[in-house]
């Protein structure tokens, strides 16, 4: 069974929630369909009881998640996002059952995130890793 949500795919396969961030042409930035998709999916998960496990992953593999989508961020003058701006799994949601990350690619800023509140993160080879917003101060000024 798939969502209908086309940025944020749902697919139980022999037990595994496979949940997709489907941007690629973002590289699966996090916009709010995003955002909102993924806290639906893994709530979707909790309470699957056809899934065991998660794994969570970007289409393509030139990036994971490359974070927050920077469009939006500019467009609705979000400079520092409110807690509740994405799913934090643990804190803000309860998953009782193992959930992987399968990185493929970039995963920085709020997509290093991500991969941070999984159970077990699977990296490929190419992948990297990053937190990109220590590079600027909350005056936006960039730090070197």
């Amino acid at each position: 069974m798939t969502s209908a949500n086309p940025v944020i795919l749902y697919e139980i396969r022999d037990q595994v929630a496979w949940i997709t961030i489907n941007r690629p042409e973002a590289r699966n930035a996090l916009n709010r369909a995003a955002r909102d998709g993924i806290r639906a999916a893994f709530e979707r998960f909790a309470a699957d009881e056809n899934a065991a496990v998660a794994v969570l992953t970007g289409t393509g593999d030139k990036a994971f998640c490359a974070g927050g989508d920077l469009k939006e961020m500019a467009d609705t003058s979000l400079r520092i996002p409110p807690r509740d701006f994405m799913v934090y799994l643990g804190r803000t949601l309860k998953v009782d059952k193992p959930v992987i990350a399968a990185v493929n690619g970039v995963a920085y800023a709020g997509g290093f995130l991500l991969a941070q509140q999984v159970d077990l993160c699977v990296a490929a080879e190419h992948a990297r890793f990053a937190i990109t917003e220590a590079q600027a101060g909350l005056d936006g000024q960039v730090k070197r």
